[in-house]
């Protein structure tokens, strides 16, 4: 969700914008062989596709699959390959992190297809362990914590152009324009609030937003 706040500021800016989301449940590029429509609950919720792969050893012991969770591989080759024109820069997110493994997999495929494209890799994996996520996926830019700012700092070094500062929380908390990007829309994710007014010690929230809003 906030890599899509992030599209939403670039496609304001006036900047051209594809989104590519792995996790899509419903988009139709990733449907081959009707592989990629698993059950969907009444709710609008559901399994994500998933490929099982070898374990790697340091988790051979563990008596459960070891699999890839997202998009079809051969389907995001594809989609990929599709994106004309190629884009200048590649903002990716990261969520839990012990899925850095499909993070580094995706940064692959990133370079693969976009040699020219700077990278820049933000979210909840690159937040919490920024020097592990720095030595494994390597990016241009690696961003810990909310991103609206560095977002703003890169676009403005890579077009040469003074965007106008974002004005206060509201901003981030409207989507409009990067529904579009999606065919089917089954679900509509929004923020009421970002952080937590608590400080826990065993929660990472004050790490991800260490301020707290809320609309």
């Amino acid at each position: 969700l906030g890599l899509l706040y992030l599209a939403e500021l670039t496609e304001r800016w006036g900047f051209d914008v594809s989104i590519v989301d792995l996790l899509d449940r419903h988009h139709p590029a990733w449907n081959i062989e009707d592989r990629f429509y698993p059950k969907t609950r009444d709710d609008g919720t559901g399994p994500f596709f998933k490929e099982e792969l070898a374990k790697p050893a340091p988790v051979q012991f563990v008596k459960r699959r070891f699999s890839r969770y997202g998009a079809p591989l051969e389907a995001v080759e594809k989609r990929l390959a599709a994106l004309d024109p190629e884009p200048d820069i590649v903002f990716m997110t990261s969520s839990m992190t012990y899925w850095y493994l499909g993070v580094a997999e995706t940064a692959q495929l990133v370079r693969k297809h976009f040699p020219r494209a700077q990278l820049v890799l933000g979210g909840t994996y690159a937040s919490l362990l920024p020097a592990h996520a720095q030595q494994t996926i390597a990016p241009d830019t690696l961003v810990v914590g909310p991103g609206e700012n560095e977002l703003r700092r890169v676009l403005e070094k890579q077009s040469g152009r003074e965007l106008p500062p974002i004005d206060g929380v509201a901003p981030l908390f409207s989507l409009c324009r990067v529904w579009r990007h999606y065919p089917v829309l089954k679900s509509y994710p929004l923020w009421t609030s970002r952080g937590c007014p608590f400080k826990c010690a065993f929660c990472a929230g004050p790490r991800l937003n260490p301020p707290f809003f809320q609309v």
